[in-house]
């Protein structure tokens, strides 16, 4: 042992020792000290049997946590992640997926990203109705955002160390309509997460003139450690409606959902580009300069009938953050899923990431 560890050496000696002597006859505490040591301790003395372990602390279990950030990352995501099938729909048809409950699709289908229509039928928590449409198609897993964000809420408290959780909210009929009354999702997701469990769009903007500039710097995404066992909400609503619900604020350091807003729009940081193949070249710039990007992998089972993964493939390589399907686990009667290669439940961006990163560093088991 190096003279330069002496004195810590000594130290746990001298406490063992001292723990020793007040210890019953049959526990013994003390140190293997090796054959060189005695001249060096100088005054510490053992007693014979005094057995000192010393138990060094654990690696981390992702030491990349401080360098990889929340915009390095790729995402299963689940299209209507509420959905269940309408009773009699005919196999092929674009209602005929059926999702589990949102905290089984995180526990056993690596889902990390979720879409939650939201219709306002009334005041109060259960006023917020969740549904694909009414009557025709509106049988749902959680009947309520509040009992949506119940489900996985349950599952965040279980995993803490989880990746960071994206809910897309998609508002329907009157709560899109003006601002304020879009500050109701606002406080029924404060409700189940407080502030202290979100990455908020002033958590991203902090000092830089608009959110739009702050992401363009590259650095303003917080790291992977800061958004560890978190969640970010995101509105996709029209343009209207998205800029409506930063107006509704007093001042955007209130503001609790990211807008999904095109650039140049000076509250840009989410971005919506669901046709992959037309758009990957631009879903790769906008991934490049900074922007969290949201891409389909099918749309309305046209993909599962024919087992075709081109779309799936397009939206993939071009390094979309969240990657949204219908089917993000194998399913009776297609052989058409979600693939999300190395995820361990998300992987590295093929875009963003460092080439040093890997899907490990992310989230294990």
């Amino acid at each position: 042992m190096m003279r330069r560890n002496l004195a810590w050496l000594a130290c746990a000696i001298g406490c063992a020792s001292t723990a020793a002597e007040s210890a019953p006859s049959d526990v013994s505490l003390g140190v293997d000290v090796g054959p060189d040591l005695g001249a060096e301790v100088g005054s510490v003395a053992l007693d014979a049997g005094v057995d000192v372990s010393v138990e060094l602390p654990a690696p981390p279990k992702y030491p990349n946590d401080g360098v990889l950030r929340l915009n390095q990352l790729q995402h299963r995501a689940t299209h209507n992640s509420y959905h269940v099938a309408p009773e009699g729909a005919a196999p092929g048809g674009p209602w005929t997926y059926t999702h589990l409950p949102l905290d089984q699709q995180l526990a056993t289908q690596g889902v990390r990203a979720f879409e939650l229509d939201v219709t306002d039928e009334g005041p109060g928590e259960e006023g917020l109705r969740v549904y694909h449409v009414a009557i025709l198609d509106d049988r749902t897993v959680c009947d309520t955002l509040a009992a949506c964000l119940k489900q996985i809420r349950t599952w965040s408290d279980a995993h803490r160390d989880h990746a960071p959780i994206v809910v897309q909210i998609e508002p329907k009929n009157a709560i899109g309509k003006g601002g304020q009354g879009l500050l109701r999702l606002d406080a029924s997701i404060l409700a189940v997460f407080g502030a202290d469990r979100l990455v908020r769009p002033p958590d991203v903007q902090k000092s830089a003139p608009t959110l739009r500039e702050a992401v363009l710097t590259g650095t303003a995404w917080p790291t992977l450690g800061e958004a560890r066992g978190k969640l970010v909400f995101a509105l996709n609503g029209s343009d209207e409606t998205n800029r409506g619900y930063v107006k509704a604020h007093a001042s955007r350091a209130d503001l609790v959902v990211f807008p999904y807003l095109d650039p140049p729009d000076p509250d840009a940081a989410f971005v919506i580009r669901n046709d992959a193949p037309a758009a990957a070249k631009e879903i790769t710039a906008l991934v490049t300069q900074g922007f969290i990007v949201r891409t389909r992998a099918d749309t309305d089972g046209v993909e599962a009938v024919t087992n075709d993964r081109t779309v799936q493939q397009a939206a993939l390589q071009s390094g979309a953050h969240l990657v949204s399907t219908d089917f993000p686990a194998k399913v009776p009667g297609t052989d058409y899923w979600l693939e999300l290669p190395g995820g361990t439940p998300s992987r590295c961006n093929p875009v963003s990431a460092p080439p040093s990163c890997t899907s490990g560093d992310i989230e294990r088991p």
